[in-house]
This record gives structure tokens, C-alpha cells and sequence, in this order.
């Protein structure tokens, strides 16, 4: 886990409660902030107080560039603070000029410096010397007590730093000052004396959290008010622009909202870095449960916390009308209440990083195409169908098990349930239908990537379980092969990020051998794994298996790295080794021959384009495609088959395959169901344990997403025009199998 990872953790969290940024409106706010902030800081160079030397400030840009280039985004946050306040106060009037703005730049730019010094830089003690409990209410006397103060500590530190952070503490008191003599709004400028003391209470506990406990004003959390607080005193600054009144105090509550989302953001953002130095934070409340077995936090924790935040985060911004639509009607003028909730939205969206989302293969990174129009309506019926599953928990795909589990030296039989490799899966297809670009909620898609990643042991290291109620069940390559999979494609790398540990342990085979099914942790204690290993040995399960292995091939293909493609190559000679003289793949735990053949086709296609191994599963697909334009076992075609044919003789002909992948597709839209599925068809598939036959499972929410996806990578075929949805016939049953195992399963 790091900070890049679990940024991309919390951007999943927030788009799942329905927060989402248009990447290019953000770029643009961006640009036009960066030269906002380059005026301000000239303006700050001009008018530094008249004990501050502007060679000093100038000199910082040689002397310590972070900060000198970090100076105008401080600035321009306040003065558009300032701008959204200012207007909420008074929607019709013009914005004003960018000087008149420069306390609450100041302020604000102020604030964030000295959290930067004292709490990155360490630089508390000289910071607080000079900005003391006196200094702060000198602040808004009348007499020239809180220059000297500020003169004094200016000219006794040769910290340039520190006399630019002095220097903006005179300038806005200098601001202040001026507003409050030509308004004479008495009664907001003791509000504001009162909101700067709290505030300084609470910066300097939260700074000096070693020495005494971390407490605001009133018994409020100090962490809480040291956020929320600068939110109140910028809209108060605002206040003091115009005279006496209590029509202008209205906003404040709406400032204390955005403070309150602005400062969860801040401490998810800073969660790791947080704990690990020690600094107050909201969210590690309870972290001392939460630990793992080296005394770090887990994962699962983690993505757990990032949920629930993300979810109050958004909440928060939504019950404020703070939370800014991503899409909104071009040239149309924003309302005051528009222009806060575009600022707090994009606010929330810089803290963490939106513009990461970019990183491929992550179908936010890309512009999405008109769907074809030909393919809306059999492609809508699936993605509603599929919809409506999700929002049951996909009770239809769960697979339940009766499996064995080891007490000591005996055996008893359970009956567990499997949902997030079926999870993975359908948000595969999802995630096809959203780059297609049908209309669906990508807030269901962050959703379900956020319960996948949920979904991660936290006993071991390797990833994710088949049956994850059965700890003698390892982890397994064929679900971390998923779940990289639908990460990748749902947040990029960094959001995969979370599989890289189990990626590491998978791969970790010698030169020359495959990638097993299991993974094993060789620093796991060795008790652990005897009970993986003989777990394994009871189950019959042990060995290399093709399907597995394409699978895992195919997500490391998604990869934008090298390093995982290098370390897999060996892999590769395995699996075109594996090959069957027909040209097709065998499967040991799927039903038939196209679903191996699906995966192989897919992954040496990403990775060996030129392999002879795709010649021949070529002539193999065409050579098995039946009359009716399907695929299936025994000539008789099934629609689960059949996606599996379509979606390899697409990867491996996108033009050389037109007639054939029409065919399949008149196949598949003709059997259809009227609300959008297709039935279930025999899926997974592996021999019995203690008797014959052969155990049997299958999904129509399974079949449907596999469909889906068929049928949107053969749109090609479509661009012709020459494919027409034919009349609906009944559906062709699939071949009849036993539906649920039973304790017969198992020896």
C-alpha cells in the first residue's frame, strides 16, 4: 500500500457515492488558477509591509524553489475562496478585482505555510515564538503591537521561509484592518478575533500533539477545527467588505460544510502518511484494532475506511448543495450556489489526485464513441438486465459449494458461497458496455471495485480466495487474474496496484516452469502452508492449469509496465505448449473447449501477436461453428459457447472475420430473452472428488455478461448495416447437467 494506490482507492470511494469531475473542465479551472496565482504573488512582492525586504521574498525561488512555486496556488485558493464567498453574498454583482482579494489570498497562503513548515519541515518552535496567543489578538488592536511583534520576529530569523510567512500574517492584518475602518462592522470583526483564536488553539495543539491531548474549543476535535476553521475565517474576511448586517453572516454555515468535506478529503488523503509520523488524524481513531501481523495497517482496513469516508465526503457535499454535476448545459452562467459547488467539487477533485484517473488502460481515460446504433437495443436489454442483478448483490450468480474443511484430523463437509470472481466477471462486461458508450452509472462500477477490493485476505499474502469462508483454501492466480483485470481497467495501474504483491508471489516460478493455480507465500509460517498444501492434496487440485494460466497472461498483458511481461514469458512457452492438436485449449475447471480457447486466444494475442498458436485456434473456431451460427458442444450451439468463440475469433481477426462473427451474432440476438439475458449455460466445470461425473455450475447473469461482451467486440460487423436483429426464436436449451453439488462431491 502507498499513497499512489490508495489515492486511487479514494477516487473509486468517491465515484461510487456519485461524485465525478469532467477531467477537461478541471484542467481548464487548473490553468486559469496557475495564472491567477502568478498575479497574486507579484502582488504580494509589491506590497510586502514595510518591514519585510522583497529581495528576501525574491531570493526564495534560488533558496527554497518548492515553496516560491508553491506560493501562487496558496494564494489562488483564497482568492477564490474570496470570489465564491463574495458572490454568495451578493450573486448579481461583478467579480472584483484581484488586489481587493488579497487577505483572504493572504490568509489562506498564510495558513498553508505554516502547516507546511511545522508540520513537514519541523519548524514549530520559532513559528509559535513569534505567533503566540498575544500576537493573534494584537492581530485586531488598534495600536502597532502586532507589527512590532511581526517586525521583531522578521528581522531576528534568517529563515526566508519563515519572514515570507510573517510578512503575509502582516499583510492580511493590514487587510482586515482596512475593511474593518471603512465598514465598521464591530460586531464581525470580534467574530473573526474570536474564529482566529480558536483557530490558533487548535493549529498549535494539533502541531504540539506530543506534548498534551489533541482538543479544539468546546471539546470539538482539535484535528476537525484546524480544517474546518480557515474555511469560516476566509468567508469572514468576506464579510467585512460591506457594513453592519446579518443578511451577509448567512453563507457561514455553508463555508463551515465545505470545511468539514475540504478536511475529510485532507485526512483520507494524508491517511498513510499520517500514521506513519504520528500526526493527528480523524480516521485513526480506531486503528489499534485494525493492525496487521508486522503492526501496519491492512489493507482490507484500508479500502474499508476509504469507502466509508468517500461516502460521508460526498454526502456532506451533496446535503450542501456543494456537489457540482459533471455534466451541465455548454455557455449556460452559473448561479452563486453553482460557482460554490463547482469550487468545492473541484476542490475535493485536485485533493486527490483526479487527473490520475488518466493513467490507461482505465476506460475514464479515454473520450468513449457513440454506441452503434444497430447494437443499442439487444446491448441495453443486457446492461439493464445485469443492473438489475447487481442491485440484488447478484444473488442469481452466487455459486454455492459444499466443500470440505479440515478439522485437525478429520474431514466435515460445508456449504459455502463464491461471488467475487462472478463479481469480476459481469464488471468486465460493464466496463465494455461503459467504453462502448452506453449509458450506465459509472458510480456502479466504483462500487463494485471498491467490494473486489474489499474482497482481499487480510491472513495471508496472495490476493483473493475462490471461497474466501474457507481459510484452507489459498489464494488462487484465476481470481487475481479478475480482479487485476477489472482494477486495471477501473482505475489504471495505481488502482491495480493492489494486486501487485499476489502478481509477485504468482510469478515468482523458475526459469522454465509455469504459473501454478495456488499461491503460496514461501515467507508464510510453514504450518500455513502444510494446511494450503494438504487442502490442495484433498481436493484434488494440484498442478498447472491452461485456463488459469491464459487468464493471468491476459491481465498482465493490461499492464502498462514491462516488468510483469518479461517476468511471464515462460509462461507464454507453457501455454503454447499446452495446445491441443485441434487448436484448442483444455480447461480444468471450465466446461468445454471455447473458454480455455477464449483465454489463450486473448492473452497470446496481447503478448505474442505472431505466435503459430493463433493460426491454429483459428481454424479451429471456424472449422466448429455450426449451421445455425453458433457454437457449442456436440453440434449443438448454446449462447455461453458461442460468446466464447465470438470474443476469440474477434481478438484474433477483427477484419479477416466478418462473416463468421455476423453469423455468431444473428445467433445470439435471436435467442435473446425479452428482458435482456440470455439463459445459464454449464460455466465452470471440474470433476468430481469421491465420485463420478462431473460438478456443474452455471449463471444466466454469467452467460449474459459474456454475451455482452460478445456482442460488442464483433460491433464491427455491424458498420455494414447488413445486420439486422432477427425475429426472436425459442431459446436453445443448454445441454442438461446436475444443477448444485451435494455431498457426493466430496470423498
Amino acid at each position: 500500500m502507498d499513497d499512489r494506490h490508495f489515492r486511487a482507492v479514494v477516487r473509486a470511494a468517491l465515484r461510487a457515492g456519485g461524485f465525478d469531475v469532467q477531467v477537461s473542465e478541471l484542467a481548464a479551472a487548473e490553468r486559469r488558477t496557475k495564472v491567477v496565482g502568478l498575479r497574486l504573488r507579484e502582488l504580494v512582492v509589491e506590497r510586502l509591509p514595510g518591514f519585510a525586504v522583497q529581495a528576501d521574498i525574491v531570493r526564495l525561488a534560488q533558496e527554497d524553489s518548492f515553496v516560491w512555486n508553491r506560493l501562487p496556488s496558496m494564494l489562488a485558493f483564497g482568492h477564490q475562496q474570496g470570489m465564491v464567498f463574495r458572490r454568495l453574498i451578493h450573486p448579481e454583482r461583478r467579480a472584483l478585482p484581484v488586489a481587493l482579494l488579497l487577505p483572504v489570498a493572504a490568509f489562506s497562503a498564510g495558513i498553508s505555510l505554516l502547516d507546511y513548515l511545522a508540520d513537514a519541515l519541523g519548524m514549530a518552535e520559532p513559528i509559535f515564538q513569534v505567533l503566540d496567543q498575544a500576537t493573534v489578538a494584537s492581530l485586531f488592536s488598534s495600536g502597532h503591537e502586532a507589527e512590532t511583534r511581526l517586525r521583531h520576529g522578521y528581522e531576528q530569523t534568517g529563515d526566508l521561509r519563515l519572514r515570507l510567512l510573517f510578512a503575509l500574517v502582516a499583510m492580511c492584518r493590514a487587510g482586515i484592518g482596512s475593511l474593518h475602518r471603512r465598514n465598521c462592522d464591530d460586531q464581525g470583526w470580534q467574530e473573526l478575533l474570536a474564529t482566529f483564536t480558536a483557530l490558533h488553539a487548535a493549529q498549535k495543539a494539533v502541531t504540539f500533539h506530543h506534548t498534551g491531548p489533541v482538543a479544539g474549543l468546546g471539546g470539538t476535535d482539535a484535528v476537525v477545527t484546524k480544517s474546518v476553521l480557515p474555511f469560516v475565517a476566509a468567508y469572514q474576511i468576506v464579510e467585512l467588505m460591506d457594513p453592519p448586517g446579518t443578511a451577509k453572516r448567512s453563507g457561514r454555515d455553508l463555508a463551515r460544510r465545505l470545511g468539514q468535506a475540504v478536511a475529510l478529503t485532507d485526512d483520507l488523503v494524508d491517511l498513510l502518511a499520517d500514521w506513519q509520523s504520528g500526526t493527528p488524524n480523524t480516521l485513526l481513531a480506531s486503528v489499534a484494532a485494525h493492525r496487521g501481523p508486522g503492526g501496519g495497517l491492512t489493507d482490507a482496513w484500508l479500502y474499508r475506511v476509504a469507502g466509508q469516508a468517500g461516502a460521508q465526503i460526498v454526502a456532506t457535499l451533496r446535503s450542501a448543495a456543494l456537489l457540482y454535476p459533471p455534466h451541465r448545459p455548454a455557455g449556460a452562467r452559473l448561479t452563486a450556489t453553482e460557482d460554490a459547488a463547482r469550487f468545492a467539487t473541484f476542490t475535493v477533485a485536485r485533493w486527490v489526485g483526479w487527473r490520475e484517473e488518466l493513467s490507461p488502460p482505465s476506460v475514464f481515460s479515454f473520450r468513449r464513441p457513440r454506441p452503434a446504433r444497430a447494437l443499442l437495443e439487444p446491448c441495453v436489454g443486457a446492461v439493464s438486465m445485469l443492473l438489475q442483478q447487481q442491485r440484488t448483490g447478484y444473488q442469481e450468480a452466487v455459486h454455492w459449494m459444499t466443500v470440505p474443511r479440515l478439522d485437525g484430523d478429520r474431514v466435515r463437509l460445508e456449504t459455502h458461497p463464491a461471488i467475487v470472481f462472478q463479481r469480476a466477471v459481469v464488471l468486465d462486461g460493464l466496463l465494455d458496455a461503459y467504453a462502448a458508450g452506453l449509458d450506465l452509472p459509472v458510480s456502479v462500477l466504483a462500487h463494485e471495485a471498491l467490494l473486489v477490493l474489499q474482497a482481499k485476505r487480510e491472513d495471508v499474502r496472495g490476493g483473493w480466495s475462490y471461497l474466501p469462508g474457507v481459510p484452507e483454501l489459498p489464494p488462487d492466480a484465476d481470481d487475481l487474474a479478475m480482479v487485476l483485470q477489472v482494477l486495471s481497467r477501473c482505475g489504471g495501474q495505481p488502482l491495480a496496484a493492489a494486486c501487485d504483491q499476489a502478481l509477485d508471489l504468482a510469478l515468482a516460478v523458475d526459469r522454465g516452469e509455469a504459473v501454478t493455480t495456488w499461491i503460496l507465500d514461501p515467507e508464510q509460517a510453514p504450518h500455513r502452508n502444510q494446511v494450503f498444501r494438504r487442502y490442495i492434496e484433498l481436493t484434488q487440485a494440484e498442478g498447472v492449469h491452461p485456463d488459469v494460466v491464459a487468464n493471468l497472461l491476459y491481465a498482465v498483458g493490461l499492464q502498462t509496465t514491462g516488468t510483469g511481461r518479461q517476468r511471464a514469458a515462460s509462461a507464454i512457452a507453457y501455454l503454447e505448449s499446452a495446445q491441443d492438436d485441434d487448436g484448442s485449449w483444455p480447461s480444468r475447471w471450465y466446461w468445454g473447449k471455447h473458454y480455455g480457447t477464449y483465454r489463450a486466444v486473448l492473452a497470446l494475442a496481447a503478448l505474442t501477436p505472431d505466435s503459430r498458436a493463433l493460426g491454429r485456434a483459428r481454424d479451429y473456431l471456424v472449422s466448429g461453428q455450426n449451421a445455425d451460427g453458433g457454437w457449442g458442444a456436440d453440434g449443438r450451439s448454446d449462447p455461453l459457447s458461442t460468446a466464447f468463440a465470438a470474443l476469440a475469433l474477434a481478438a484474433l481477426a477483427p477484419h479477416g472475420a466478418g462473416r463468421r462473427l455476423r453469423s455468431a451474432l444473428e445467433y445470439l440476438l435471436a435467442i435473446q430473452q425479452p428482458d435482456g439475458n440470455w439463459p445459464g449455460c454449464p460455466f465452470i466445470a471440474f470433476p468430481r472428488v469421491g465420485g463420478p461425473g462431473t460438478h456443474i455450475y452455471r449463471s444466466s447473469t454469467i452467460t449474459t455478461s459474456f454475451c455482452l461482451k460478445a456482442i460488442l467486440a464483433a460491433r464491427g460487423a455491424h458498420s455494414t448495416g447488413r445486420i439486422t436483429r432477427p425475429q426472436a426464436k425459442p431459446a436453445i436449451p443448454c445441454r442438461h447437467v446436475p444443477d448444485w453439488p451435494t455431498a457426493a462431491d466430496w470423498s
